[in-house]
């Protein structure tokens, strides 16, 4: 995962910076698991629906999906859907290193 999930673009303090940083980490390691347990690909719409409620926003699972696609663990593919505000929104998928494991 990435060093910084949270970006502290409010300039918080401590110890609020360390709890929106921990909850940012959490975020990656729910939406990352999660990946790992499917085989498709999934927007972040997709994903916020599937993992969270009403309190994360979508900005959120974007922040943690690319924070996991610059780390390696995530690839954004080519294929879109259409969003929930009927703009088209692109999928990610696993990173290719767990698919090796899946062979054997």
């Amino acid at each position: 995962m990435s060093k910084t999930s949270y970006y502290n673009t409010t300039h918080s303090v401590h110890p609020d910076l360390g709890k929106f940083e921990q909850k940012a980490q959490g975020q990656e390691e729910q939406i990352l698991d999660y990946f790992k347990g499917i085989h498709r690909g999934r927007s972040p719409s997709q994903v916020l629906a599937a993992l969270f409620d009403a309190s994360v926003p979508l900005t959120s699972v974007r922040r943690a999906m690319t924070n996991l696609t610059n780390a390696g663990e995530l690839i954004k593919t080519n294929t879109q859907i259409r969003g929930p505000y009927g703009r088209p929104e692109y999928q990610w998928r696993r990173a290719y290193k767990y698919d090796q494991g899946e062979l054997f």
